[in-house]
């Protein structure tokens, strides 16, 4: 027979066995032990778990074919920007000339030559660009704060015009040289605050950007010269985490500040001039990707913080969990998803590591293994 006791009770029982008041704690602490390793039924409530818990908390990821039937992978991490060539079978630091290993975005542009830049967005320390494949990088200065949490590259269709869109603390930096030189661009924001996430619109001349604040979405249509806010509908108030532009439909993915306000999925028909909300509610969204599926539609997948990768196949109506191969899906935080382009591979990350699907999310399997 157990015998139950209220925390309450618990010195008045140790002192009727003769136990004195300074081994109370030791005196429950044996109890619990004895309880939980003699008694079958809740010993097998118990499963040991594996996983790299060395691997630290990842922010963003840039997957790029590197023309060997492999693929380039770049995480941002609270450990610094991390680096594999192979599919994300193996990983290296990329951590050299980082001002700070607090990386919360990561972004490839072209650098005009025919190779790549990139770019990593650290927590209070600026932008970085590295020119030599994240071998070194080095510090760039901007005008609109420190703490740099979004990054987007915009290309015309031809891809002869490409500019780099810093989202900082205090506004919006841009530049048309490959990440040379950069300029405040934040005309029409009725405040400098902090911009979470930006991204691009379906237009050919590459010409149109979105931003997200706080429970506001801001567009441009002429690379962030004037901005109007097109916030209209949008159901919740918090933060706009992610976007994405998929035909003409914009998603707006949004996750809470507090314990009370919850975020979702809203979407936009007509480039954020009016917003209905979808199905997906009720969930903290961190990051969006898509691709076309063998239905001559569209995958939409959301990264989520409990919920593992939902996906939609009808424009939000209707939402699956993905969540096959992800360690502990109700657990883990999903904050990057991200789509190898030209293909249906995807890969995602969070506060367990990095996990890639090869047939688009059905099942996963994790690639962080060897992570420092």
């Amino acid at each position: 027979m157990i015998t139950v006791l209220e925390p309450h009770a618990l010195p008045t029982f140790a002192a009727r066995q003769g136990i004195q008041p300074m081994n109370v704690r030791l005196f429950v602490l044996s109890l619990l032990v004895l309880t939980v390793f003699c008694v079958p039924s809740l010993r097998a409530q118990w499963i040991q778990t594996s996983g790299p818990f060395t691997c630290p908390m990842v922010y963003g990821i840039a997957a790029i074919p590197n023309g060997t039937h492999a693929t380039k992978l770049f995480a941002a991490t609270e450990s610094g920007v991390w680096r594999s060539t192979d599919n994300g079978v193996s990983w290296t630091a990329s951590t050299s000339g980082l001002k700070s290993f607090s990386v919360h975005s990561i972004a490839v542009a072209p650098n005009g030559a025919g190779g790549i830049n990139i770019f990593a967005g650290t927590r209070w320390r600026g932008l970085h660009i590295s020119t030599d494949d994240g071998v070194t990088w080095g510090a760039i200065s901007l005008e609109n704060g420190e703490d740099i949490p979004s990054l987007t590259v915009v290309s015309n269709e031809s891809k002869t015009s490409t500019t780099i869109y810093a989202g900082g603390n205090y506004g919006i930096s841009r530049s048309t040289d490959y990440g040379a030189t950069w300029r405040s661009a934040n005309n029409g924001f009725s405040r400098l605050t902090n911009i979470y996430a930006l991204a691009p619109g379906n237009d050919k001349d590459g010409s149109t950007i979105f931003a997200g604040l706080h429970g506001e979405v801001y567009r441009s249509i002429d690379r962030g010269a004037a901005w109007g806010e097109c916030s209209n509908g949008i159901k919740y108030q918090a933060i706009v985490s992610s976007l994405l532009a998929v035909d003409s439909n914009l998603y707006v993915g949004m996750r809470d500040v507090s314990t009370e306000i919850r975020g979702g999925i809203c979407v936009s028909p007509n480039n954020g001039a009016t917003w209905n909300a979808t199905a997906l509610q009720q969930a903290n969204v961190h990051a969006l990707a898509a691709h076309s599926n063998d239905h001559g539609g569209m995958n939409l997948y959301a990264a989520t913080s409990s919920s593992g990768i939902m996906l939609s196949t009808d424009n939000g109506a209707r939402w699956t969990s993905l969540t096959n191969g992800l360690w502990g899906a109700q657990m883990t935080v999903l904050t990057a998803v991200a789509r190898v382009p030209g293909s249906s591979i995807l890969y995602t990350g969070g506060s367990t590591g990095i996990f890639v699907s090869t047939n688009t999310g059905a099942n996963w399997t994790a690639t962080a293994y060897g992570w420092a």
